[in-house]
């Protein structure tokens, strides 16, 4: 039974934390119902992308339609970003107690693709950043006023970045690259054990 005091549950010599509160399970009803509205607002929100014409541009002159599209992309990949955390959090809590849990394995390499086409909204909305007239956009929005850390950055570090095409094919080839490493790295590490004597 679960001791919720802690929220751990102790099964055999394993501990587990106890996360019924998030969802019931990783494949559960209402984990797969928020995993697919978390990728399919991804899909929505990089069609207004390219509808929209957000990415890397030559300067961008600050118009009511700028001030919009910049105001709901904003609000929209905030949100996302929340719900997806959630979701990477309790796939994780899966993973750093037994990374032996093949369905865990499996959901985090599911999250991971999902994760690789939320890291191309963030690419192409810092692009798009860094070709507005950031103090202009913070003057005309208080929605823009306070981000104005994020905006004067992404300015900073749009300057630095590949083309459109690269930064993607980037973020694509993380998945059997870096990402890969990562998983493996952790896994392996997660599963070994040592000896030790500890003194009375």
């Amino acid at each position: 039974m679960a001791d919720r005091s802690d929220n751990k549950a102790i099964v055999g010599d394993t501990s587990q934390w106890d996360m019924a509160a998030v969802f019931p399970g990783l494949g559960s009803g209402p984990f797969e119902s928020e995993f697919a509205t978390v990728s399919n607002r991804i899909e929505a929100l990089i069609r207004f992308l390219d509808e929209r014409g957000i990415g890397a541009r030559e300067r961008v002159r600050t118009t009511a339609a700028v001030v919009a599209d910049f105001e709901h992309l904003v609000t929209e990949h905030n949100e996302i970003l929340d719900r997806a955390r959630t979701l990477a959090a309790y796939i994780h809590c899966h993973l750093t107690t037994d990374s032996r849990d093949d369905a865990a394995q499996a959901a985090w390499s599911r999250f991971q693709r999902l994760s690789s086409r939320l890291s191309i909204v963030g690419t192409r909305q810092s692009a798009w950043l860094g070709s507005l007239n950031t103090e202009s956009l913070i003057s005309r929005s208080e929605q823009a006023a306070s981000h104005r850390m994020m905006l004067r950055t992404a300015r900073v570090n749009a300057a630095h970045m590949m083309s459109s095409g690269e930064e993607e094919l980037a973020s694509e080839l993380s998945l059997t690259g870096s990402g890969s490493w990562v998983k493996l790295y952790r896994s392996v590490a997660s599963q070994m054990r040592v000896r030790y004597h500890l003194d009375s």
